[in-house]
C-alpha cells in the first residue's frame, strides 16, 4: 500500500509495540494451512445451509442466482438499500503460516518495494513484516452463518444514513465506496442500523472460504481482477462498489481485495477488550498483491479517518 511518510512512520512504530499478539477472537492454531498440508476443511453443514429467515427490515434481492439459505443468498436492508450477502456457518483455516509468509515475501517483496513512498525502503519492508508476521500461527476456526454486505457501504447509502459525509479525498461520487470515515463513525453508523463491524474472522471468512484461498477468487493473483495499484484499470482511484466483478468470493461478497480497505470489530493487541489501534483488512486501490491478500490485515486508530478506509458491515442471527 502506498503512504504518506508521516502514517508510516508512526504506523511502524505503532507496530513493534501492537504486532507479534495472537487474534483477539481465535483459538489456539492446531496445525499447519488446509491447502498446503492436504487437509479437508469442514464444509457448512446442512443445518447452516438451511432456509433462513431474513433480518426485520430487509427484503429478498431481486437477482438472486443462489437459494435461501446457499453461501451468496442476497437480501436488501430497505432503509439503507444496502445489500447483504449470506454466508452460512463453518470451519476455515484462518492465517498464514510463517514459512509461507517468507515465500510470499521472496515472490512479491521487490513489487512491493517499487511502490512510491516516502522514507527509507526499510521502513517499508520492516512495516509489512510486523504486521504480516501477526498472520501466523495458521489456526482453525469456526463461525456461525452471518450476513456479510456485498459490496462496501458507498457515499450514497452513508449519505442517506447518516445525512452527510466526511470530506472525500479523491472521489465523490454516491456510487462509490465512502472513506475518511473513523473507527468510531463505523460504530455509529452500524448501531444506527441495527448492524455490526465485522469481526475479523468474519471478514476473512468471507473472504477466502473454507478453502483458505490467497484471494477472493483463488490461489493465483491476478492485478486486473480487482483495484489495486497495478492492472491499467479503468479508474485512477476507487472504482464503484462492486464494479470489479471478478473480485468476488464464495460467498458472493464483492471488493474484499481492492477498492478500499475496511474497519473491522477487533483490536489490533493482546486482547479481545484491549489495544491501541482498530484492525483493517482489505486491498485498496493503492495495495500490491500482498496487501490484496485475504489473509493480510494492517491496523489503525480509532480516530483516524483514513482516504483508503472503508466499511463493510454484517448482520449476525440472534
Amino acid at each position: 500500500m502506498r503512504t504518506n511518510g508521516a502514517w508510516l512512520i508512526a504506523t511502524a512504530v505503532a507496530g513493534l509495540v501492537l504486532t507479534g499478539c495472537p487474534r483477539p477472537q481465535a483459538p489456539t492454531a492446531t496445525g499447519g494451512g488446509a491447502a498446503a498440508k492436504g487437509r479437508v476443511i469442514p464444509k457448512p453443514t446442512e443445518e447452516t445451509t438451511a432456509s433462513v429467515e431474513l433480518p426485520e427490515g430487509c427484503s429478498t434481492s431481486p437477482d438472486n442466482e443462489a437459494q435461501p439459505g446457499e453461501a451468496g443468498y442476497r437480501m436488501v436492508h430497505d432503509g439503507s438499500g444496502i445489500e447483504f450477502v449470506w454466508a452460512p456457518g463453518g470451519s476455515f483455516t484462518m492465517g498464514t503460516s510463517k514459512e509461507e509468509l517468507t515465500a510470499l515475501w521472496k515472490e512479491w517483496g521487490p513489487a512491493y518495494n517499487s511502490m512510491p513512498h516516502e522514507g527509507p525502503e526499510e521502513d517499508l519492508q520492516s512495516f509489512w513484516r510486523e504486521t504480516a508476521n501477526t498472520e501466523a500461527p495458521e489456526h482453525e476456526v469456526e463461525l456461525d452463518g452471518f450476513w456479510i454486505a456485498r459490496t462496501e457501504v458507498t457515499i450514497g447509502q452513508w449519505r442517506k444514513v447518516m445525512g452527510s459525509v466526511p470530506r472525500q479525498e479523491y472521489v465523490s461520487k454516491a456510487e462509490h465506496p465512502v472513506t475518511s470515515i473513523t473507527y468510531r463513525d463505523c460504530e455509529a453508523f452500524c448501531e444506527k442500523l441495527g448492524f455490526a463491524l465485522p469481526t475479523e474472522a468474519q471478514w476473512e471468512y468471507a473472504a477466502r472460504g473454507a478453502e483458505g484461498l490467497q484471494y477472493p477468487w483463488g490461489n493465483d493473483w491476478d492485478a486486473g481482477k480487482c483495484q489495486c495499484y497495478v492492472g491499467g484499470h479503468e479508474y485512477e482511484y476507487s472504482a464503484p462498489a462492486g464494479h470489479m466483478k471478478d473480485d468476488v468470493s464464495w460467498c458472493g461478497a464483492l471488493d474484499m481485495a481492492g477498492n478500499v480497505s475496511e474497519w473491522c470489530r477487533d483490536w489490533f493487541g493482546n486482547d479481545t477488550t484491549l489495544g491501541e489501534g482498530r484492525v483493517v483488512r482489505g486491498g485498496s486501490w493503492e495495495s500490491e498483491a500482498l496487501d490484496c491478500r485475504g489473509a493480510s490485515r494492517h491496523y489503525e486508530y480509532p480516530d483516524s479517518g483514513y482516504y483508503l478506509y472503508g466499511v463493510r458491515p454484517v448482520i449476525e442471527l440472534e
